[in-house]
């Protein structure tokens, strides 16, 4: 139900939108792509005013006035310049790309502190089986009030010429009438509804779907299929604005990534760490941690860091399994030994190779000081997958090489 309530509240508000393009597209046949700006531009102003403490119901008619004065400055720019249609919507276009920015002042303004249209005194005073349809019925009574102007509006001689304008220029022209006015009026009605629209629609669900822009561009290509999308729960309790702050702090001042590269191996990562797991419940908020290296100490130095910075946000810190690491011994003579064993059974130098990942001999070395380990196998194919392959030729070679090494260490 909730998810199909978020569809109906953002179909309303789009019902909106779409009567603003129906008067450029449709009627006055004006390819108008003033309308990809005065979109966020009504959300801007909106933004602006609820957050400067206006009441929200008096950014509708301020949304409505700057939608209207982008739609009437499309339409001067194509009547008074000549310049053409669709080129004088995508000036007006680029040029809101700053205006809204100067407006809101950055490109993401948080309005969970502050009463909207959708989240007030009034809202919060209906019965609570009442307010999940809240948005909704105001929606809805926004879209019907729209339709109903606006039919109106076009019954009128003003409408009437509108429509002229748009199917007939010339009898427009015929009936002693500027058809370019007339333009320019229809622009400024249709950019206003599309204002309008933008003033109702949810702040989270904009700055959503623009982050989800944001991120489509910087994994595009190493992550081409990332989406990020919201719908509404039913939910009766939510984490304050002061815990959900603090999380967020934490989250975004902890280490993650890589932290230091391989100096023995260049390209190789040799110490980081990742956040994984995140899950939430009435008892708190519970994330794992991953923390690798193959330096011991690095890696209990990132521990540290961790645990010094939840803990100083108010939380804990515990750990839960300690993988310990491998480090390159520069001087391993089983190394060299088995270097020179395969450089006589194959006739060419052995290739040495790291991987940032735990494995057995770390386990070995941390239970026996002083081991000298080395990790070799046969060639694998897919591993740890259903496709996973091994080469039965190499295992072959990795038997002989084996067998050589332990018969020149007896």
């Amino acid at each position: 139900m909730a998810q199909l309530l978020g569809v109906l509240e953002q179909g309303l508000i789009y019902a909106v939108l779409a009567l603003g393009v129906y008067i450029t597209f449709k009627i006055l046949d004006f390819p108008d792509m003033t309308v990809d700006s005065s979109f966020p531009l009504g959300a801007a102003v909106t933004a602006l005013m609820i957050s400067d403490g206006v009441n929200p119901l008096l950014t509708l008619p301020a949304s409505l006035l700057a939608g209207a004065a982008a739609g009437a400055l499309t339409g001067v720019i194509h009547v008074r310049f000549h310049v053409r249609d669709l080129l004088s919507g995508i000036i007006m276009m680029t040029g809101l790309y700053s205006v809204n920015l100067h407006i809101a002042g950055r490109a993401n303004v948080q309005l969970f502190s502050f009463n909207t249209l959708f989240k007030n005194e009034l809202v919060s005073a209906l019965p609570a089986n009442v307010q999940p349809y809240a948005p909704v019925i105001l929606m809805a009574l926004v879209a019907l009030l729209v339709k109903a102007l606006m039919d109106a509006y076009l019954a009128t001689r003003s409408g009437f010429l509108l429509r002229a304008t748009g199917d007939n220029p010339t009898l427009v022209a015929s009936l002693a009438k500027d058809s370019g006015k007339v333009k320019i009026l229809g622009l400024a009605i249709a950019n206003a509804l599309v204002a309008l629209s933008a003033s109702d629609a949810p702040a989270f669900e904009a700055f959503i779907k623009e982050f989800d822009a944001t991120l489509k561009n910087e994994y595009a290509v190493t992550d081409g299929g990332i989406s990020l999308t919201c719908e509404k729960a039913g939910v009766t309790t939510a984490v304050s604005e002061r815990e959900t702050s603090r999380i967020l702090h934490v989250l975004l001042a902890l280490p993650q990534g890589v932290q230091e590269m391989s100096a023995d191996f260049p390209g190789l990562v040799q110490t980081s760490l990742n956040l994984g797991v995140m899950h939430m419940d009435e008892t708190g908020l519970r994330f794992s941690y991953s923390v690798r290296s193959c330096i011991a100490s690095q890696k209990q130095m990132l521990i540290q860091r961790v645990k010094a910075i939840v803990e100083f946000a108010g939380g804990t810190v515990g750990e839960r399994s300690n993988y310990p690491g491998w480090q390159y011994d520069r001087d391993s003579a089983l190394r060299k030994q088995v270097q020179a064993v395969y450089r006589d059974l194959t006739g060419c130098d052995g290739r040495i190779e790291a991987t940032h990942g735990g494995l057995e001999c770390g386990l070995f070395i941390e239970k026996i000081p002083g081991l000298d380990a080395l990790s070799m196998g046969p060639e694998l194919h897919d591993v740890h997958s259903v496709e996973e392959k091994l080469n039965v030729a190499s295992t072959e070679r990795v038997y002989r090489l084996v067998c050589e090494v332990l018969a020149r260490s007896k």
